[in-house]
């Protein structure tokens, strides 16, 4: 069962707008460790990820990518609001 939580503080963009705060891992940190994307209101993960994508077109989007949101998996049609953090993490291998 994934658990959803509320909006955190919101973090100021330089401007001062609302935002959501987006890390990045493995081979997409190479743009930067995390990135901030305005957010004016509430918007499914699914709407973040594909404004995200269109926006930042540079950063690899390995398939297999999960996003989670405020440390938990969530799906795609879980509400993010402004304050919250998500992150990145494409799949490893190890051996």
């Amino acid at each position: 069962m994934v658990q959803q939580h509320g909006a955190q503080a919101e973090l100021p963009r330089g401007d001062g707008a609302p935002s959501v705060r987006i890390r990045l891992f493995a081979a997409m940190a190479a743009h930067g460790a995390a990135v901030e994307l305005p957010l004016e209101g509430p918007r499914t993960l699914g709407e973040i990820v594909k404004q995200f994508r269109s926006q930042r077109p540079e950063i690899p989007w390995p398939a297999g990518v999960r996003v989670v949101c405020n440390m938990e998996f969530v799906p795609e049609d879980h509400v993010v609001e402004p304050g919250d953090e998500l992150a990145c993490i494409p799949p490893v291998s190890g051996g």
